[in-house]
């Protein structure tokens, strides 16, 4: 059961692609990251967001795009690259984790059916014990 890779290995290949690689940006992947910016941008005001969709956010997708670029030891950002970076951005900003909007409400469901077999008749609304 020993490791796939050892940290002294991931270590040694993180400072490799940082030191060798500075990956910059396809037309396509230009293309990419304008596209999926804007609708970022679009999409904030008809969704419930943990945080605003700033320039900064456009900062972070490339540079996301461009760290997965290094992992994979490349000169180039690709629209793979870019992709990659949205899934992450999208996953930060909306905490969007890829369920379909049907799976997440049968969660939902589960869990208030969980609750509801946990609740204790002898507690009051706020899990005081009524009971003295």
């Amino acid at each position: 059961d020993q490791p796939v890779f050892t940290v002294s290995f991931l270590k040694k290949y993180i400072q490799f692609a940082k030191a060798r690689f500075q990956p910059v940006l396809t037309k396509q992947a230009q293309d990419f990251v304008i596209k999926a910016y804007s609708e970022l941008r679009l999409n904030e005001a008809n969704n419930k967001m943990t945080a605003p969709v700033t320039a900064r956010s456009l900062e972070t997708l490339i540079r996301l795009a461009s760290a997965h670029a290094k992992l994979h030891l490349r000169q180039k950002i690709t629209r793979n690259d870019c992709l990659v970076a949205q899934e992450l951005l999208n996953f930060s900003i909306n905490h969007d984790d890829g369920k379909a909007a049907d799976e997440e409400d049968e969660d939902e469901d589960r869990e208030e059916n969980d609750d509801d077999e946990d609740d204790d008749d002898d507690e009051d609304e706020d899990g005081n014990d009524m009971e003295e």
